[in-house]
């Protein structure tokens, strides 16, 4: 089995990854065993490749993918953007924040925006970068209840993917797993498409 090493100490988007992997039994997924420094832009693409290209300097025998994802509410100019995990991390406010800033707005349409870039001296000569928009409606509370090893941020209790009624927090396990299966390409479905070349 070939193993790729993926930047993050996030459990969520390990077994993403793990899922999406299942169609090819030869490629495993292991976390990186170190923190890799997660740069702060208003770019998801250049900090995931920022991310993989720190991470391909202790890990040079196999491959290493990094994962970005920015949070964008259209009535706001796109605010959040590539910097949602810094305001929720360093606000007391959290998801709440952005509720109170869209309060009495009607106009709701927001959507993740996410880049995986992709690194393996074996198989390519520079990062490969797979991107994604998954667009949305902002709810006007929190719903739902938050799963750590499922939803990547809080922002699941918030976030009404395009054709549903349900915030991710909401659906059960098989709602989410119907609605992760049906939707629109993510970077890392097109990441293991690309994959199943090798």
């Amino acid at each position: 089995m070939r193993h790729l090493y993926f930047a993050t100490q996030r459990e969520s988007k390990v077994n993403s990854l793990k899922r999406e992997l299942e169609r090819l039994p030869n490629w495993g997924v292991l976390t990186i065993p170190f923190d890799v420094p997660e740069p702060r832009g208003e770019n998801v693409k250049e900090i995931a490749l920022a991310k993989v290209g720190y991470a391909q300097k202790f890990i040079t025998k196999t491959g290493v993918i990094a994962l970005d994802a920015g949070f964008y509410i259209d009535a706001l100019d796109g605010f959040p953007g590539a910097m949602v995990n810094h305001i929720l991390k360093n606000t007391t406010l959290g998801v709440e924040a952005f509720l109170k800033l869209m309060c009495g707005v009607k106009t709701r349409s927001c959507r993740f925006t996410e880049c995986l870039a992709f690194l393996d001296p074996k198989l390519t000569r520079r990062p490969i970068c797979f991107e994604a928009e998954i667009p949305g409606t902002l709810a006007e509370e929190q719903r739902g209840d938050f799963r750590p090893d499922q939803h990547w941020s809080q922002l699941a209790t918030i976030f009404i993917p395009k054709n549903e009624s349900k915030t991710l927090a909401e659906m059960s396990e098989a709602e989410y797993e119907k609605w992760r299966t049906i939707r629109e390409k993510s970077a890392m479905k097109l990441f293991v498409d690309w994959l199943s070349q090798f």
